[in-house]
């Protein structure tokens, strides 16, 4: 019978550390924590996910002022 790879008693988890990449992963993700009661008025996560989407897209659509033209 062949492994499972997800079965996970066929790992070794002596040497594990909780949480190890957990600061890296942040940083990659952008994660943002929001209470859930601001979520619930907004009308959940997939909501607020849009309505935050919306006004990144707003706030980088803005142009930028032009410099004049040197002489």
């Amino acid at each position: 019978m062949a492994k499972n790879e997800f079965d996970m008693r066929n790992y070794d988890w002596t040497k594990a550390q909780r949480g190890k990449y957990l600061r890296r992963a942040q940083r990659s993700l952008g994660t943002l924590t929001i209470e859930k009661s601001v979520v619930d008025i907004l009308g959940g996560p997939e909501k607020a996910a849009t309505i935050l989407r919306s006004i990144a897209a707003v706030i980088t659509t803005k142009t930028k002022p032009k410099r004049p033209k040197a002489a």
